[in-house]
């Protein structure tokens, strides 16, 4: 993946073509051999330093010593550990105990989780303050206009030059339950006579919320044994690099299901951890009984914020019931849950009630679009007559050509035919897809990776949003960023621009190292080791195959695994990156 992206990827998001195919394909031997020695030296690295921790028993109970550690009263095990029977902790990762920076990282409970949570807000003040009322982009105007019922256009393809408008009081495009919860903040200061006290509440919120899942995360890992030098690393990382207080400032639909991917991933952290045992005795009031529903609350979230979040969810579902057998009831509550609110409770319920058109097939299958467009553009002398009536019936075959652009998949599906394209001819088009597909499959691969490959190397900015509603002129006198600001906000978003490309700090402002080589580290290491972080990889991976059919690039497509990444990172060097499944 990472040869090919490295060697292929980079010429074809340059412009769409191989420059020179013999060179590409000897720097794909070359770049996939360094990728090969590089993840194989990582994952040595890590297990040589897992070795080194110091031991705790052949058998011992280390989630005690931790208990202690964090607080707990001496010899007991605190409230967040029970329900680990006997046998399966993990030996080996009893902490330090008062290690001088034993203050400075939050441990496993409520006081300490709101308190690092204010001290990564004071560290975000200033970008909370300059981006004042929230940025957003066009989506999200969109969202916030249609609820305003009848005095904005809703367009089912939400672009004006489809003039693919409706009746409908909404649209679901983008997710309902976003547009809902974005409109009743902008609703609630109507008082105030313009949106930005609305918008920027929710961001405040947002951020409230962002950094208390991230404080969160970090806890956990000093709960899971990492060390303590290396959990302060990844709290000031939250704190300090700018793109994380941005993006809580951003009004956005990834945004919101990003922060709440970070909480279920820490969920499948502790199911990995307890080898399925913590939610053992749910069938009882409890601890368990309580982290069950919050499990279940969380997947349907995810389910609703995002479309893609409920695929999330169920592939990881359908894993751990398999892999961790004995919570696959958890497993099963989880995905049936979000499956009923998204495939029923809202398009047979929800949607008639509200009025809401459903979303249009062009989203899921875009990167199919994209792939025919290019085609034709590169075979057109090919294409035979019947399956240029095939894919004429879908996306207008006359101007495909035209519409056609390399890193941009959205000219292409934007002009699907939803109106007028019937069962039968999405079945033709399927079929002509195929069969072109197999007479030159380097065509379909090109055309996908022209658009994806900035996700899988290091040549994808991390780009953030720094305009505001008005960047849609019909709204522009309710949500604006004020002139008064401008002599902060500017400055910073100028140094923002500068420093991502900045000598030595570049990498840390690229989205594949988030996005693809820790997610594929945690793979190569679990498999290495023997452990659950596999499993782990899932639900990066599946939100990574989802960046790969992405209609372009953006770095908010892979925000939920750019929040994930330190977490993910840092249970490496933890208890559950050293786990042994049990025979």
């Amino acid at each position: 993946m990472l040869g090919a992206a490295f060697s292929f990827g980079v010429d074809l998001s340059g412009n769409g073509y191989l420059v020179d195919p013999n060179a590409s394909c000897g720097r794909f031997v070359a770049y996939t051999l360094v990728a090969g020695l590089a993840l194989f030296a990582a994952c040595e690295g890590i297990a040589a330093f897992q070795a080194r921790r110091r031991p705790a028993g052949e058998n011992g109970c280390s989630d005690a010593a931790s208990a202690r550690e964090d607080g707990g009263p001496s010899g007991r095990v605190s409230a967040g550990e029970r329900g680990v029977p006997a046998g399966l902790a993990t030996p080996g990762y009893a902490p330090r105990k008062n290690s001088r920076l034993s203050i400075l990282v939050p441990r496993f409970n409520v006081h300490d989780i709101v308190l690092f949570a204010a001290i990564m807000l004071a560290f975000w003040g200033v970008w909370m303050v300059a981006l004042y009322p929230g940025s957003m982009n066009i989506d999200t105007v969109s969202q916030i206009k249609q609820s305003y019922i009848g005095q904005y256009d809703v367009y089912i393809v939400p672009w004006i030059p489809t003039h693919s408008t409706t009746d409908a009081w909404f649209s679901d495009h983008h997710p309902f339950f976003d547009t809902l919860v974005f409109g009743a903040f902008v609703h609630a200061f109507d008082w105030t006579g313009s949106w930005n006290v609305g918008v920027y509440a929710f961001v405040l919120v947002q951020c409230c919320l962002t950094t208390a899942a991230f404080s969160a995360a970090v806890a956990y890992l000093r709960r899971a044994g990492e060390p303590l030098p290396l959990c302060l690393g990844v709290f000031l990382f939250f704190c300090l690099m700018p793109f994380y207080p941005i993006y809580g400032m951003t009004m956005l639909k990834d945004s919101l299901y990003s922060f709440i991917f970070v909480v279920y991933f820490l969920f499948l952290a502790e199911i990995v951890r307890t080898r399925g045992a913590v939610f053992e005795g749910w069938r009882r009031p409890g601890r368990a009984r309580r982290l069950l529903v919050w499990f279940i609350v969380v997947g349907v979230l995810l389910a609703l914020t995002k479309k893609t979040g409920v695929y999330s969810v169920l592939v990881s579902a359908v894993i751990g019931a398999i892999v961790y057998r004995r919570c696959w009831k958890a497993f099963a509550a989880q995905a049936l849950a979000g499956g009923v609110v998204i495939w029923l409770l809202f398009p047979f319920v929800v949607f008639p009630l509200a009025h809401v058109v459903p979303g249009q097939l062009q989203e899921a299958v875009g990167f199919m679009f994209q792939q025919t467009a290019r085609y034709v553009v590169d075979h057109s002398d090919e294409v035979t007559n019947d399956e240029r009536q095939a894919i004429d019936a879908v996306l207008g075959f006359d101007d495909l050509a035209a519409r056609y652009e390399y890193n941009d998949a959205d000219p292409v599906k934007f002009w699907y035919r939803y109106d007028t394209v019937t069962t039968g001819d999405l079945a033709n088009y399927l079929r002509v897809w195929a069969v072109e597909g197999a007479r030159h499959p380097e065509t379909y691969a090109e055309a996908t990776l022209s658009i994806c490959a900035p996700y899988l190397n290091a040549s994808g900015v991390l780009g953030v949003h720094g305009q505001t509603g008005d960047i849609d002129e019909t709204v522009a006198d309710l949500v604006y960023q004020p002139a008064e600001l401008d002599g902060l906000r500017e400055p910073l978003l100028a140094f923002y621009r500068t420093v991502v490309n900045a000598p030595g700090l570049a990498i840390f402002f690229r989205v594949g190292p988030y996005a693809t080589w820790i997610p594929l580290l945690l793979l190569c290491y679990g498999a290495r080791n023997r452990s659950g972080l596999p499993f782990l990889s899932v639900a990066l991976l599946v939100a990574l195959g989802f960046c790969l059919i992405c209609p372009i690039f953006h770095s908010r497509y892979a925000l939920p695994l750019i929040y994930t990444a330190p977490v993910a990172l840092g249970l490496l060097f933890s208890s559950v990156g050293a786990q042994r499944r049990l025979k």
